[in-house]
């Protein structure tokens, strides 16, 4: 979970939604503390095109602090990242391969997905509804802050088709949004947990461990057999390097801990893991605590067979076993 920042367009969440079939690309940005979006139309991908809608919002709302985007085109350009240092800005991105990083954006895509799927579908312009799609959200309280997000940027009630019903102190609702989100984050998090059955891992900096792999077809099993090394965890975020050199950051489901050569204590963040495979390390350490234990003695306990199976002529009392029982079977 992420805390909520001290104030409205301190920390900005930025990403496509498209392709659309016109070839447009909708480029969204939402803020962070009051979810106000602000949507812009972007023919391609590319930075040249996105840097001066960029301006166009900045110049209204004025520069946040942090931009947050994922890793994909134009974000990752050189020119993308030149333009944020011109701002006084370094690019801030979302874990690969997990959306949730990002995920005030990536929540936003589905209601305007929808939007713009029922004005095509209606034969309107979507462009048209587009707009009144975002006036009704801006003016509709949020389902985490229980207040509407232009409420919380301009301190001043908005208003849209929804009625007025009474006027409220717009200054009192900033502590109680922010007492809203942790309450409703403190739910999604039991919720989400409770479902996809989360169980804790402790892995740390210098542990061995394997990568998810994306899957090819069938036979590409869950994880990579190349073993990396941990070399910086940030919460949920960690990233590992190979003995390669090859480095990924992922989220910390997307890695599964495995033993190492050796149990002593790690001197470098280099330090490569070893290459056999799981079932050949099990039996080793089997083999070795078997030969720092003790070897097992046998039960003291009598045993016997079951009394269905010995005729009661067979018992006979024998002195040198101090009042044990020697019993002879025999086949009924």
């Amino acid at each position: 979970m992420t805390d909520m920042p001290k104030g409205p367009w301190q920390v900005l969440h930025v990403d496509f939604y498209g392709p659309l079939p016109s070839g447009d690309y909708p480029l969204v940005a939402i803020d962070r503390y009051s979810r106000y979006p602000e949507v812009e139309i972007v023919p391609p991908t590319k930075a040249s095109l996105v840097i001066p809608r960029l301006d166009k919002m900045f110049a209204t709302h004025g520069i946040p602090e942090v931009i947050k985007s994922d890793n994909g085109p134009p974000f990752s350009g050189e020119e993308y990242t030149r333009y944020l240092k011109a701002l006084g800005n370094n690019p801030k991105f979302s874990t690969p391969y997990w959306p949730q990083g990002n995920a005030e954006v990536e929540r936003f895509m589905q209601p305007l997905g929808k939007a713009i799927k029922t004005a095509h579908a209606q034969g309107k312009p979507w462009k048209q509804e587009l707009n009144k799609f975002l006036l009704q959200y801006r003016t509709a309280p949020h389902t985490t802050t229980k207040t509407p997000p232009a409420e919380l940027l301009f301190n001043r009630m908005v208003k849209g088709k929804l009625p007025l019903m009474r006027k409220q102190n717009v200054v009192n609702k900033h502590k109680q949004a922010q007492e809203n989100e942790k309450q409703m984050q403190r739910y999604n998090k039991q919720y989400a947990d409770t479902r996809r059955n989360v169980k804790m891992q402790n892995i740390q900096v210098g542990d061995c461990v394997l990568v998810r792999q994306q899957r090819q077809n069938k036979l590409t099993s869950t994880f990579s057999t190349i073993p990396y090394t941990v070399i910086r965890r940030s919460k949920s975020q960690i990233t590992a390097r190979s003995e390669s050199g090859h480095v990924v950051t992922r989220n910390i489901s997307h890695f599964m801990s495995i033993p190492r050569q050796n149990d002593s204590k790690v001197e470098s963040d280099t330090e490569t893991c070893r290459k056999e495979p799981l079932e050949n390390r099990d039996q080793e350490r089997l083999i070795q605590n078997s030969n720092e234990d003790t070897l097992l003695r046998r039960s003291s306990r009598d045993r016997k067979m079951p009394s269905r199976y010995v005729h009661p002529i067979f018992w006979k009392q024998n002195q040198k076993t101090k009042g044990r029982c020697n019993v002879v079977y025999i086949n009924i």
